[in-house]
């Protein structure tokens, strides 16, 4: 390894510079609509099961969220925790709505 090599190394603690585009290998809700039928399944059954994991759903969560009292028992933790699995579960279901 050369000095400017290794100065290069030390500036980047280690990683290297990715030089491939990843651009094609990201999701977006335009691929998503794009993707083929089989991989759209794939996607979707992908997204059911993560949903089944839940102990709650997203209505479940909602109601919990609207209603004042119920909401103010929980800790600031249970909230946090609450309002992080209402967003899994929002973004869950529109991945499934894209691919129906």
């Amino acid at each position: 390894m050369s000095s400017e090599e290794f100065r290069e190394h030390k500036k980047n603690d280690g990683w290297l510079e990715d030089a491939d585009d990843k651009d094609d290998m990201l999701l977006s809700n335009e691929t998503i609509r794009e993707l083929h039928e089989s991989w759209k399944k794939l996607l979707h059954n992908s997204i059911v099961l993560t949903q089944q994991a839940y102990i709650s759903d997203l209505a479940a969560d909602q109601c919990l969220i609207d209603d004042p009292v119920a909401y103010s028992k929980l800790s600031h933790r249970e909230q946090q925790a609450l309002q992080v699995r209402y967003g899994q579960k929002k973004i869950l279901q529109q991945l499934l709505q894209l691919t129906s």
